[in-house]
């Protein structure tokens, strides 16, 4: 079955995992009419090998299109196949996702059994190694199921209603939900994972883990201040203020605020942890990564606000 459908995936350096994510588009049960993957200015030759697939795959069924227009952000990207798109429903993927063969098909079949305007996506996120693992507890939850964009289907007319993606690196998703969410309750989310990652779910090193907290804290606060970031950096602030003055006081607080932080927030966050917790090491983990990622969250607030106040 071909329905009146475009799939929009935007790139970037994905020269290793492109051919899987067009593979698996092509053996979809319900076919897109279009896929449109969109340049976010890549530099390796995943447009190469984009173009080579699509020259020797000749499918009839599907129309794959691949389009650069100098776009630098995932938000700017989907905009883009957005703005080249002529279909009645949009569905969004993202390269480094695995998926079904019946993706489209169950998410379209959820789409008119309930009647909905939008059904979300949904990932669920393990870990690669135990660094991974231990970031993945902290931020999403371990094994949780969590919405996303990747792996939604939507009507196309929604984008008139709600507006395209703000364009900014990250945060962008979240505020787009969530303006959808205050004026259309039309949604559905389903309880279990659509996609999931094929490689590092978060970040696989502690370099790595702080600059991509950082940027994406400083890049996401550009879109719309997180409440819980700035009360992170006045609790920071009250805990250094408070050394001078008390150091017990701050001593204590600081311990008490990463031993929540550090063990009982990823348990309530996460689906399956307890035989993770059991080991030294990634219990170990689990405190570095804590400290890493607060680090990184109030160091990309500051920054942030530094740029606004700045000016």
């Amino acid at each position: 079955m071909i329905l009146d459908l475009t799939v929009i995936i935007p790139y970037y350096n994905e020269s290793e995992t492109i051919i899987k994510t067009l593979n698996q588009i092509s053996i979809q049960t319900f076919k897109p009419k279009n896929v449109i993957l969109v340049n976010s200015s890549s530099t390796d030759n995943t447009s190469n090998i984009i173009d080579e697939w699509i020259n020797g795959n000749n499918d009839e069924l599907i129309k794959y299109i691949n389009l650069y227009k100098e776009t630098k952000l995932p938000s700017s990207s989907k905009n883009v196949g957005l703005d080249n798109t002529n279909t009645e429903y949009i569905a969004f993927m993202d390269c480094e996702l695995e998926f079904g063969k019946c993706w489209i098909e169950n998410q379209y079949n959820r789409l008119i059994k309930y009647q909905k305007d939008i059904v979300f996506g949904s990932v669920q996120l393990s870990g690669m190694n135990i660094i991974d693992k231990c970031a993945v507890a902290h931020t999403y939850g371990y094994y949780s199921i969590k919405e996303c964009i990747p792996g939604s289907i939507l009507k196309k007319s929604l984008f008139h209603k709600i507006g395209k993606f703000k364009e900014h690196r990250s945060g962008y998703d979240v505020l787009w939900r969530n303006k959808l969410k205050k004026v259309n309750n039309n949604f559905h989310t389903p309880y279990e994972p659509i996609v999931h990652y094929m490689n590092i779910n978060y970040s696989d090193s502690y370099t790595h883990l702080f600059r991509k907290t950082f940027m994406y804290t400083y890049t996401s606060e550009e879109a719309f201040m997180n409440s819980k970031n700035s009360l992170l950096l006045l609790l920071f602030l009250i805990i250094i203020v408070m050394l001078f003055f008390s150091p017990l006081f701050s001593i204590f607080t600081t311990s008490a605020y990463f031993t929540f932080r550090s063990f009982i927030l990823p348990v309530i966050k996460s689906h399956i942890i307890k035989s993770e917790m059991a080991k030294v090491d990634f219990l170990y983990n689990l405190i570095i990564t804590a400290i890493i990622i607060d680090m990184g969250k109030a160091l990309g607030t500051i920054r942030n606000l530094l740029n606004i106040y700045g000016k």
